[in-house]
């Protein structure tokens, strides 16, 4: 592996990882297989490749010898060169479509002999529809959508991982004490994210998320945090609701905390805030090496839906370098109610998100959590409390 500036793992992650790929592709008798990223999109091209892509790429390989790295944007390649663990890195060209089917020819060429049966495997969400097309017309082959057991296989974190992510639960609790330290009335909420984001970026994390919403807690109109700040100024009895994820070398936390602004909060509130925190506690308590789906949701359910409440965002998800499956709900909520089994080293957001049945007042509580054989810990450190400034 060539030396380099940014973040990396050791050698012997990046060759337990190619061997996960091969051993799948063998499992799938697969002669090639493509990773594609795009920005919101990037875990598996990053997982393979060590690059935070800031626009689509590719990467065809074999999981042995050959391997190749294209990235769509022309001026992104020496930063990828600098920072992939790939050697072989070119842009894609003016014809994305040829690049990439000539790529995977050119392994495919080394494969089964002529007459059998070729398959080429996909990984990445929203696939260009274009290449797959391309690959089955020109090339003759069957190709198979490997994304579903690719991210399975990204689901149980090394231990290299978790500790980038504790490193990352660090840099974002450092972003909840500086809102608890600086936010004053009269601010807006381009401002909370220029508190966030000045927390950690100096330490060499970067943002994932910065979710904020600030309301009156008398007469809200918001109940979950909003996905891009406003110009909405600060005022005494108002709430700010957070999802807060920094990130180091691509790994985030996360967490969620209500912040109460020159009183405290009110009847409403308190009630949502114990609720939520009973219903975290719940969920904590049952999490474990072996737990079900729909433990987890009868545990939300005690707290939330006997309560008269229901929830807008997901109850827990996993969690890392994306947001992944499990997305689950309480039984009143939007969300699927899929079987699913936790094991040992996934990492998951527990979050209870409790609101009316009206959708007029909410809040959010939540932290980065670890699977344990026997129970789970949370990575986020920062005290559980409804912070009030």
């Amino acid at each position: 592996m060539k030396p380099g500036k940014f973040p990396r793992f050791s050698n012997n992650e990046y060759s337990k990882r190619n061997r996960k790929l091969k051993e799948l592709m063998e499992e799938e008798s697969i002669d090639a297989c493509i990773v594609f990223g795009s920005p919101g999109n990037i875990a598996n091209l990053y997982y393979w490749t060590h690059y935070i892509t800031k626009s689509p790429a590719f990467f065809v390989t074999n999981a042995d010898s050959n391997s190749e790295l294209f990235i769509w944007t022309y001026n992104h390649v020496p930063t990828a060169k600098a920072m992939s663990i790939v050697s072989d890195i070119e842009w894609v060209g003016h014809s994305p479509v040829e690049t990439v089917v000539r790529a995977a020819n050119k392994i495919l060429g080394n494969g089964k002999k002529l007459g059998q049966e070729k398959k080429v495997g996909l990984i990445g969400n929203l696939f260009p529809y274009d290449i797959v097309s391309a690959l089955e017309s020109r090339l003759g082959v069957k190709t198979v959508n490997l994304t579903r057991k690719a991210n399975l296989l990204r689901a149980i974190k090394s231990k290299e991982e978790i500790d980038w992510l504790t490193k990352g639960a660090e840099l974002t609790d450092l972003a909840m004490r500086a809102l608890e330290k600086e936010l004053r009335i009269g601010m807006t909420e381009y401002e909370i994210a220029d508190i966030v984001e000045r927390s950690y970026v100096g330490l060499g994390g970067t943002t994932r998320i910065h979710y904020i919403g600030s309301t009156s807690m008398r007469s809200p109109d918001i109940y979950v945090p909003a996905q891009h700040p406003s110009s909405r100024r600060l005022k005494k009895g108002d709430i700010v609701i957070t999802e807060l994820s920094a990130e180091y070398g691509g790994y985030a936390g996360q967490i969620h905390r209500p912040i109460a602004i020159g009183s405290k909060p009110t009847e409403n509130y308190s009630k949502l805030y114990d609720a939520s925190l009973e219903a975290y506690h719940n969920v904590i308590s049952r999490l474990k090496d072996g737990a079900t789906s729909e433990e987890l949701i009868e545990a939300a359910d005690e707290a939330i839906v006997s309560k008269g409440y229901t929830i807008c965002d997901s109850l827990v998800h996993g969690f890392g370098t994306d947001l992944t499956f499990p997305e689950l709900g309480t039984s009143n909520s939007a969300y699927a109610r899929p079987e699913y089994e936790f094991k040992e080293n996934m990492a998951i957001v527990i979050q209870p998100n409790p609101i009316t049945l009206d959708y007029k007042f909410g809040l959010q509580l939540g932290n980065l959590c670890l699977v344990g054989k026997t129970k789970s810990i949370s990575l986020q450190k920062f005290p559980m409390k409804f912070i009030i400034v």
